[in-house]
């Protein structure tokens, strides 16, 4: 029994028309933002990195979560911008107050992320309406969000990642303004690393003789070429493939398995995530371990491949940002999207033995 690692190709394509296929979705989006398609979250945020640059002649400012992916820095480091980090505590709550004292007056841009499915909304209203009153441009990460809810949008710039769910690549990308994205006609060749590693992966888990090794090297020889300068399109192909989807069915999937899981372990949960455990569609049951390494470890010889967002950069201070840092060595994402009731014990099993077993254990 396998849970998580890599998504498969099958699972929730519909074979009939509905209203809860992606196209239906988007429709519904394009009456309030003009609407792109990157082929992934980097792709996304380095268009609107480029599409600030344009409308400021002279360095600028961005600010930026001291939490996030590592990855996200990419975009500003490449195109020589000037960011500063604002706190994020070990809730994943937003410091208002300390956010609100990095404004300078070349701050032309703010980033937030809806962690694991969480809006920021509310808590940021105020602080949007004085950014606004700025014209600091705000952007959204929604990469972590399954469902593409539009009571919860608040950015100028919003983007998704149909990897994090999906077995393809691309991602979404809302504007309140229009944007002329110089796409390259290239083709992104180091996909072709990322399709064998699906193949091999799923031949190992059909046949079982397949090395875990080849489609391991396979899957990092693409992450590892997975950075451009360039801006790449969504391939028409993942266009077809999500137009396939139905992302009702693995909306009421994902609620399922997280309501039983939440309920077991809502002590371990961060803090923003339970108050918003009602309305939230998550990434995955996140939750916060002692010993995260051994406990994640522990997973894995079981056949549960959960990762972990995120291991920081060190460009975040570790001393002021010190609720940041305890956060990213405690936390792991465990997989629960396409569970079978069966795979859903399987998983309660083995966290409910190694909670009472090994984790106080040194």
């Amino acid at each position: 029994m396998v849970i998580g690692g890599e998504h498969v190709f099958f699972d929730y394509i519909s074979k009939k028309k509905s209203d809860r296929h992606f196209k239906l979705i988007t429709d519904k989006l394009s009456s309030d933002y003009n609407i792109n398609y990157t082929f992934g979250g980097y792709y996304s945020l380095l268009a609107i990195v480029d599409y600030i640059i344009a409308k400021n002649e002279k360095g600028f400012n961005v600010l930026l979560p001291s939490y996030l992916c590592p990855s996200m820095l990419k975009p500003f480091d490449l195109r020589g911008i000037e960011y500063t980090f604002y706190i994020v505590d070990d809730n994943l709550r937003i410091n208002i107050e300390h956010l609100q004292s990095c404004v300078k007056e070349t701050t032309k841009a703010a980033l937030f992320i809806d962690y694991f499915g969480a809006s920021q909304k509310i808590k940021l209203e105020q602080t949007l309406d004085l950014f606004r009153s700025k014209s600091i441009y705000i952007i959204q990460d929604i990469v972590q969000c399954l469902e593409l809810n539009k009571s919860t949008f608040f950015g100028d710039f919003i983007f998704n990642s149909f990897r994090k769910f999906l077995p393809i690549e691309g991602s979404l990308l809302l504007s309140t303004v229009p944007m002329d994205i110089n796409f390259t006609r290239r083709i992104f060749f180091p996909v072709y690393f990322k399709r064998l590693g699906q193949i091999l992966r799923h031949l190992k888990l059909v046949l079982g003789f397949v090395p875990s090794q080849l489609f391991l090297c396979a899957f990092r020889a693409f992450d590892f070429r997975y950075y451009k300068s360039l801006i790449f399109r969504m391939p028409y192909l993942n266009m077809i493939y999500i137009k396939k989807i139905d992302f009702k069915a693995m909306i009421e999937s994902q609620l399922s398995n997280y309501h039983i899981l939440n309920f077991l372990y809502k002590d371990r949960i961060p803090e923003l995530l339970v108050e918003q455990n009602k309305t939230l569609v998550p990434l995955g049951l996140v939750i916060k371990v002692k010993n995260r390494d051994v406990f994640r470890a522990y997973l894995y010889r079981n056949n549960i491949f959960a990762p972990i967002h995120w291991r920081l950069s060190d460009k975040i201070d570790r001393i002021f940002f010190y609720q940041s840092w305890e956060l990213s060595e405690k936390i792991i994402t465990i997989p629960i999207i396409n569970l079978s009731q069966e795979k859903v014990n399987y998983l309660i099993n083995k966290l409910n033995f190694y909670f009472k077993n090994y984790e106080n254990l040194s």
